[in-house]
């Protein structure tokens, strides 16, 4: 069998880049749509909070709606320059708030987690508890062949 090839091109995608602050190693994951959702449980709640980040061309992480289930201490109470709704039973916040990156320190308490493409990631594969991670955009080229069909059987 063979295989016609009539050239490559150069492809860029977007993907999360996540540092190990202890160790300095890097993961990518890449980000097919540029949106992903970081998740963890309210420590004073104990109520799941949900926040959704689209990638900007400049990879720029755009935080563009929280959701939440209760009011109370370190949740937002008014629309902070976005709109607020009820939406089954929660609140969800929708704005555009601009960030470089994401930095925490990962506790295995709040369940943090990242879901990229329907895949939710425990922040802990990244990290150690209590170890420090930065999360951020960035672009991943590479070269895309172009098959045109095959011959032979």
């Amino acid at each position: 069998m063979v295989i016609v090839l009539i050239g490559c091109g150069i492809g860029k995608e977007k993907v999360l880049v996540l540092q190990d602050g202890h160790r300095g190693t890097e993961y990518r994951l890449a980000v097919p749509d540029r949106v992903f959702r970081f998740s963890f449980v309210h420590s004073v709640h104990h109520t799941p909070v949900h926040e959704v980040y689209q990638i900007d061309d400049d990879n720029t992480l755009v935080l563009k709606e929280l959701r939440y289930s209760s009011l109370g201490v370190g949740m937002p109470y008014d629309y902070e320059n976005g709109t607020l709704e009820i939406i089954d039973g929660e609140f969800v916040l929708k704005f555009d708030r601009r960030f470089q990156a994401i930095n925490l320190i990962v506790s295995p308490i709040p369940e943090h987690t990242i879901t990229v493409n329907g895949k939710t990631y425990p922040l802990l594969e990244f990290t150690k508890p209590e170890g420090p991670l930065e999360i951020k955009a960035a672009d991943k080229w590479s070269f895309k062949w172009l098959r045109l069909g095959r011959k032979g059987a």
